[in-house]
């Protein structure tokens, strides 16, 4: 899993602000140990916590699945209305 779970990004509040969100990419969120990295950061700091959940694989995978193509311009996805709903049932 990326170390990003439990370290800042530069230029970021550190970690005694009162909240913190992490943001798990999709690729992490496949980790058995997910949790115990999220819980080892938030005893490291207690606090509120923010976890803010990715989901690119798994869209990308399911839209496949069902015959459309993500698209994606400048480094975006770029949804169309025809493809919301598999992104809302991935999400």
């Amino acid at each position: 899993m990326s170390e990003a779970v439990v370290r800042r990004k530069p230029g970021r509040a550190p970690a005694t602000s009162r909240l913190r969100v992490v943001k798990v990419g999709g690729r992490a969120q496949e980790d058995p140990a997910l949790a115990e990295r999220l819980a080892a950061a938030w005893h490291a700091a207690p606090g509120a916590l923010c976890v803010v959940h990715g989901g690119a694989a798994e869209i990308d995978r399911l839209q496949r699945a069902l015959g459309a193509t993500p698209r994606f311009v400048g480094g975006r996805r770029v949804t169309s209305a025809e493809d919301i709903d598999t992104v809302r049932m991935a999400l």
